[in-house]
């Protein structure tokens, strides 16, 4: 399906081994260059992401590095068995995730646990004073979106809509009045907002639905070798949510109220 395609080439950030290195237990986080999920600083791998996956992988006595390619890459790294190690998002809705799911290539496995859970919102500007009651009333509006409208409202004929390449992106062209609603996940958009400085012109107008993030791994890249290290990740991820490390990095990086299941 589209729309399965365009949720994994959004949503890989993938932990790569690295055949070249020497170091048979470093691997490498692999994603695209995105505040404030992957990035560097000062020649310092950072981001909410990078260390959620990088403290799991310590845990079980792998070594993180961080390699950001292009995202289109790291669906094919991916699936060719490169990468060992991602996150995920998806949908909510019972039946919604089944379907992604039964439609996922048999190399793929997704853990059960959920790292944490994020509102995709409509934001719209606060002049316009829109207050669209239910998500059909949102599809009515001239939408912006980043890749999330395909599997999010498989009812939606995303082709009519724009679609944009990052939140900024987007947030641009609603003050330009291009789009009447920028769709997207609402940590992204509380982080944009307060970087560009959008906050007193923006507001949330309608919550669409939520992504599920998860675990997922290759099990090509994995092998005989680290077969047990999906299970053992969601251990550690469990021990992690419940000593409260999860939402300690999430603060560090975005507003937790932004995550619904750690408000």
């Amino acid at each position: 399906m589209a729309y399965l395609k365009n949720l994994l080439l959004i949503s890989l950030l993938s932990v790569m081994s690295g055949t070249a290195s020497a170091n048979a237990d470093e691997m490498v986080i692999i994603g695209e260059d995105r505040r404030p999920w992957l990035y560097f600083e000062s020649d310092r791998a950072k981001g909410l992401l990078y260390d959620v996956m990088a403290d799991i992988l310590t845990e079980l006595d792998h070594e993180p590095r961080l390699y950001l390619v292009p995202f289109k890459r790291s669906y094919a790294k991916l699936l060719s068995g490169l990468a060992h190690f991602s996150m995920m998002p998806l949908p909510s809705n019972p039946e919604a995730r089944e379907t992604v799911l039964s439609n996922l290539p048999p190399e793929l496995l997704v853990g059960e646990e959920v790292v944490f859970k994020m509102p995709i919102v409509a934001i719209a500007l606060k002049s316009r004073r829109l207050q669209p009651n239910s998500t059909q009333e949102v599809l009515q509006l001239r939408l912006g979106h980043e890749r999330l409208l395909p599997y999010l409202m498989e009812a939606a004929d995303a082709s009519q809509y724009s679609e944009y390449e990052n939140s900024e992106m987007q947030l641009k062209a609603l003050m330009s009045d291009r789009i009447d609603i920028a769709i997207t996940a609402e940590p992204i958009f509380r982080h944009v907002v307060k970087r560009l400085g959008l906050g007193s012109q923006l507001e949330v107008v309608y919550t669409l639905g939520h992504h599920n993030t998860h675990l997922i791994w290759s099990a090509i890249a994995l092998g005989a070798k680290h077969q047990s290290l999906p299970a053992k990740a969601e251990e550690v991820l469990k021990r992690m949510k419940a000593r409260g490390r999860v939402a300690e990095i999430i603060n560090t990086y975005s507003d937790i109220r932004s995550f619904s299941n750690y408000q």
